[in-house]
């Protein structure tokens, strides 16, 4: 490693099963795509800060984690593409304080921070279901885990017109979405092909509250700021989509989100601890 610095201690625990190595110091301004060229993902662009109270490794394999940080200008793609979004783009920066992971169980993480550079356009595409314009931005307010539990969120979403165009989305797509997720109903005395194969928008955003894995999710603008969608017929806007009553669950999918992440390849985990050594 060749960028940012280090301070603190490093120890190494001889035992007849493993042996394990304790860390805590700090580190800082480092460059991401040092420590991640060789992870199935990487390299990561981005810079890295962190400050670890404890750390723990067994058998190259870290088993213990607790302190605090920040990542700066992570680029979005390369993580994109391993989970099969190839083609989405985009920056992230993040805070995290704290975090304390335990032998894959979170015991605590709260984070916020804000993803840019994200377009409509490229996260369709691989949901292949129609397309659309416009420039998308994600505000972490608050992101609470506590005991593989989200305790509370607070995450705010945007979509605004490609810079000097007009939004737009086609019309089965828009329909689709505004009956599916925002329970809409299209009258049924007026023709659905009054709306323009492509439809404008004027606004699109909503906000996401969580409290216990319950997600509750809440417009941004509009009449008393409840609405989600807004389009243009004949240049008025209409507001097509208000946030609904009621709540969705998310415990069983953020179970299966943390259970994927528990059951990455140790053996490849090593591989690159050992090859970071080499180096």
């Amino acid at each position: 490693i060749t960028s940012g610095r280090f301070a603190g201690q490093v120890q190494y625990l001889a035992a007849e099963d493993a042996p394990e190595i304790s860390l805590s110091g700090q580190l800082r301004d480092v460059e991401l795509a040092e420590l991640t060229g060789r992870l199935p993902c990487g390299p990561l662009a981005g810079r890295l800060t962190v400050t670890v109270d404890e750390a723990r490794l067994a058998d190259a394999t870290v088993t213990h984690f607790r302190g605090h940080g920040q990542i700066c200008d992570l680029e979005l793609a390369p993580l994109a593409a391993l989970l099969g979004a190839e083609g989405v783009s985009g920056t992230a920066t993040l805070n995290i304080d704290p975090v304390d992971l335990a032998k894959g169980r979170v015991n605590r993480l709260r984070l916020d921070g804000s993803i840019s550079g994200l377009t409509l356009e490229d996260l369709l595409r691989k949901w292949g279901r129609g397309s659309a314009t416009g420039d998308l931005t994600i505000r972490v307010n608050n992101l609470d885990v506590v005991d593989d539990h989200i305790r509370s969120a607070d995450v705010e979403i945007f979509v605004v017109p490609p810079g000097g165009e007009t939004g737009t989305m086609d019309r089965d797509l828009l329909l689709s979405m505004a009956e599916k997720a925002l329970d809409f109903s299209w009258p049924e005395s007026v023709p659905k092909s009054i709306l323009p194969e492509k439809v404008e928008y004027a606004s699109i955003g909503m906000r996401l509250l969580v409290r216990d894995n319950l997600l509750r999710i809440l417009g941004t603008h509009g009449d008393g700021g409840r609405t989600i969608l807004t389009i243009k017929m004949f240049g008025q806007p209409i507001e097509l989509g208000k946030e609904q009553p009621g709540t969705i669950d998310l415990g069983p999918y953020f179970a299966r989100a943390l259970e994927g992440a528990r059951t990455y390849d140790t053996d490849h985990v090593r591989e690159w601890w050992r090859s970071r050594k080499e180096e």
